[in-house]
């Protein structure tokens, strides 16, 4: 009972941690182009613009967004007692704030056991993804998988402070104990699906360095 509890606060501060970010991130953009005198950022055709493909060797997985990259790493502690979790992100805004790209992945503390386990873990991150930034879903949650990795697909919308909506498509995979997520983030008035999809698709596991530890599991 206290590992389910302490797994579904964890996935709800994750969860907290990827919006917040993406948000401020928009935020600065936005406030950066009114400051330089654009007060509206243009659209971009983000399929014309030569993606960059990356390979973060630790992450043992492979992504493109459609520029280069800001890398954060982030520290949080989901439970007093509990050791801090160390989230990884990786984040591509090329217009302005109109559109983002994340990709993060993190290592919980406890592998999830069984169907259930999984199932529970899964559909926690979509919950949490929702109920934090008080969004809306706006299709059915798809069950995925990849390369046996079980995952959830799912679409919601936000409405920031500002009165800007946003559209969001979201995947997480969970593999051994790692968590990953991948999110198409973009103002509902420039919402592509296709865009979105191009950076969705990209996502694959890749065979690590031979120096590079496993990703920790439990030990029967």
């Amino acid at each position: 009972m206290n590992q389910t509890i302490h797994l579904r606060q964890l996935l709800a501060s994750l969860a907290i941690l990827l919006i917040l970010t993406c948000q401020n991130t928009l935020a600065r953009q936005t406030e950066t182009a009114e400051t330089a005198g654009q007060k509206q950022a243009t659209p971009v055709d983000l399929t014309e613009l030569e993606w960059v493909t990356m390979t973060p060797s630790a992450a043992r997985a492979k992504f493109e967004m459609p520029t280069k990259p800001r890398y954060v790493e982030r520290k949080f502690t989901p439970v007093q007692g509990i050791a801090p979790i160390k989230v990884k992100l990786y984040l591509s805004s090329p217009d302005k704030g109109l559109s983002s790209f994340i990709f993060s992945y993190h290592d919980l503390h406890d592998r999830p056991r069984g169907k259930q386990g999984i199932r529970n873990t899964l559909e926690g991150a979509v919950r949490g993804s929702i109920a934090n930034v008080t969004g809306q879903i706006l299709s059915e949650t798809q069950e995925i998988k990849f390369k046996n990795a079980p995952g959830r697909q799912f679409v919601y919308g936000f409405q920031q402070t500002d009165g800007k909506k946003f559209v969001v498509i979201s995947r997480v995979y969970l593999r051994n104990r790692r968590l990953y997520q991948l999110s198409a983030v973009a103002e509902s008035t420039v919402f592509e699906e296709a865009t979105a999809g191009l950076f969705l698709n990209s996502f694959d596991f890749v065979r690590p360095r031979s120096d590079l530890p496993p990703i920790p599991t439990l030990k029967n």
